[in-house]
């Protein structure tokens, strides 16, 4: 017989087999990144206006690396629907549970689904960005012209578009400050790269996360240098070698946050450090013919001003001179 001590470990381990499904469920809006889904903050109480919340879709524990709101799998099923402990219990159970306590996990259910095929034709409702809209971004209209940024008026929601490698349309990001979904909702983004039809062979590619800091960093670019971006601050192998066949360098400019340190770390490894560069956003001390990077600040591209974009290309740091004593 188990002590009330393990039971309550039990419960509070107690996650459906299909976690997406069950974000989904509760009406979640997530994309999911490995084992991980990224959403923005489901708390009331955080008025979220990027994705800074995350749920690991194999023990169901949940955190926002903003507001530190997060917990159990339970816990968060209660939060969202209202529910009380026995209720939030019977939800997950109804959907078939993984128990990593009682050791019941098995392998997770992906529920991934073959994208539909699309084609330019799904795109003819949306416009060019409003004027309001650039203003607020700091986007010119040559910019979401030059990287075919556009705008859903019946929703007020930012259109960018991602494309294979051949430049095949794939499907399409929609976002505003409240809200962020992919169209189609399974749609994989891992083999492209936003922007990549504009980086010429052996240029110059300036790699940020956020598509839409591709047409904001555009104009404090010096000749040459090409924003893309990957989409996240994770970048898979197949980027990696897309940025590897045509760059003949990599300026990193990666969020200054945690996450984004992480990939810079596995990516001036991955690109060759002789050949990355990497943006340190001011936060970088010169110690023994080392740059040591600071604690970040959770800036990014698009909280700079053009000025300060062109200063920081220009004074990019090779990537075998950077250390981040805090990782």
């Amino acid at each position: 017989m188990r002590t009330t001590s393990q039971s309550r470990l039990t419960l509070a381990t107690l996650v459906p087999r299909d976690v997406f499904g069950a974000l989904q469920a509760m009406g979640i809006d997530a994309e999911e990144a490995g084992n991980e889904a990224k959403a923005l903050c489901p708390n009331p109480e955080h008025h979220d206006s990027r994705p800074s919340w995350s749920c690991n879709l194999d023990t169901g524990e949940h955190h926002c690396f903003a507001c530190g709101f997060g917990g159990s799998f339970m816990f968060l099923v209660g939060k969202m629907l209202g529910k009380t402990r026995g209720d939030a219990e019977s939800w997950i159970r109804e959907r078939k549970i993984q128990d990593a306590a009682a050791g019941h996990v098995g392998p997770r259910v992906v529920t991934r689904q073959q994208a539909p095929a699309m084609s330019e034709a799904d795109m003819w409702r949306f416009t060019e960005p409003p004027a309001h809209a650039r203003a607020e971004r700091g986007l010119t209209l040559n910019a979401c012209t030059m990287y075919d940024v556009r705008w859903d008026a019946e929703n007020d929601l930012w259109i960018t578009p991602v494309r294979d490698k051949h430049g095949r349309l794939l499907g399409w990001q929609e976002k505003n400050a409240r809200h962020f979904n992919n169209r189609p909702r399974h749609l994989v983004k891992s083999g492209s790269l936003f922007g990549w039809e504009r980086l010429p062979p052996g240029g110059t590619a300036l790699l940020v996360e956020s598509p839409l800091d591709c047409p904001f960093t555009v104009h404090g670019c010096p000749a040459g240098v090409v924003p893309v971006s990957s989409y996240g601050a994770s970048v898979s192998a197949e980027q990696v070698a897309l940025l590897r066949s045509r760059a003949g360098r990599v300026i990193l400019a990666l969020d200054n946050d945690e996450a984004g340190w992480r990939s810079v770390g596995k990516l001036a490894y991955a690109f060759g450090a002789t050949r990355t560069d990497v943006i340190t956003y001011g936060a970088a001390v010169l110690e023994d013919g080392v740059w040591q990077i600071g604690e970040p600040d959770g800036r990014d591209p698009g909280n700079l001003s053009m000025d300060e974009v062109s200063c920081y290309i220009e004074t990019a740091v090779p990537a075998w001179r950077i250390r981040i004593p805090w990782l």
